[in-house]
């Protein structure tokens, strides 16, 4: 009888834990159903943030119970569950409301990756993001840094990688950018911290 394998977005996800463990970083579970106030207003999106909108989020009852559409909720979780310094990743299945096409589906695996110390700056997460890219995808990849948003990290990154399909030349894989953005990041937001339990 032939042999299965492991699914490819699990194996890349215990590549990415075996990556950040070397780093210290410990894999917490968090809940797939949340509620408005963690899945929302404990990240800092407001009511009226388009995150909110009832056709991205799909919510499981009346009561205001959603699926969750991203991993960082496991934030506030493992904040209030832990003290200083944290070294956590919170790896698992998201899920959005979204036109299925090459690049979205209604359920997508993501990885949240939290780190709480003292004197921590965005220099540090550069560093260790750098060092994430060169182990998962090689040591010759370039990596860059453009200025993001994102409602519950200030200040907020976007993090490109050299196209991993045309080697930076330009593809349609690539948006004919050479780059692709694997991940967004940043410090953690005060509003957050504080829901979290600690103190900014």
């Amino acid at each position: 009888i032939r042999r299965g394998s492991l699914h490819p977005s699990i194996e890349a996800m215990a590549q990415i834990a075996e990556i950040f463990g070397q780093f210290g970083f410990v894999v917490h579970e968090s809940p797939e159903i949340e509620d408005d106030l963690t899945n929302f207003q404990m990240l800092n999106i407001p009511p009226d943030h388009p995150a909110r909108d009832l056709w991205d989020t799909l919510y499981v009852d009346v009561e205001g119970r959603l699926l969750r559409t991203h991993t960082s909720p496991g934030q506030i979780h493992v904040m209030r569950a832990s003290e200083p310094p944290i070294r956590a990743l919170l790896p698992g299945r998201c899920y959005r409301y979204e036109a299925v096409d090459a690049s979205h589906a209604s359920e997508f695996f993501q990885v949240e990756g939290i780190m709480v110390d003292e004197g921590t700056t965005l220099g540090d997460l550069r560093g260790l993001l750098d060092q994430f890219a060169r182990a998962m995808y090689g040591a010759d990849k370039k990596t860059r840094y453009r200025p993001g948003y994102y409602p519950f990290t200030e200040p907020s990154v976007a993090f490109d990688v050299e196209c991993l399909v045309c080697d930076g030349s330009g593809c349609p894989a690539c948006g004919r950018t050479g780059w692709m953005t694997i991940l967004g990041a940043g410090m953690i937001h005060p509003v957050v911290l504080q829901w979290g339990g600690l103190d900014p």
